[in-house]
């Protein structure tokens, strides 16, 4: 996991069967260099924005226009690129678990347990 450049996972492995299950960089520079090819990022909002606008509890929010080849739309969001904070670490002999946190974002909630929604509150997004 990498809290400070979007919270990306870029390694997961069955050490038990000797499997990596992910693609990983040989090395930071390698990742810093083309994050877009590592991991599973958190892309939100996913996907493509039409002309970079879209609305939600009567607000409009405007993303720029980062498609490349011409095209008009926002792509891939801005938490693949922000910093996170390791919230908790959890180790036992059989597992590992890390919480990580994205601190005040107005408009997005991320439940694992029930999908990603939008939320109209003042709200912290996390990562387990």
């Amino acid at each position: 996991l990498v809290p400070g450049i979007g919270g990306n996972l870029i390694e997961l492995r069955d050490v038990k069967r000797g499997l990596e299950i992910l693609r990983k960089p040989d090395d930071i520079d390698v990742f810093r260099a083309r994050p877009q090819v590592y991991g599973i990022p958190v892309l939100f909002p996913p996907n493509r924005i039409k002309d970079g606008r879209f609305t939600v509890c009567g607000r409009t929010y405007n993303f720029p226009i980062n498609e490349p080849r011409g095209k008009k739309n926002h792509i891939h969001g801005f938490l693949r690129t922000r910093p996170w904070k390791v919230a908790q670490l959890k180790v036992t002999e059989d597992n590992k678990a890390v919480t990580a946190v994205l601190i005040s974002l107005t408009i997005i909630l991320m439940n694992l347990n029930s999908g990603l929604y939008m939320n109209c509150q003042n709200l912290g997004f996390s990562r387990k």
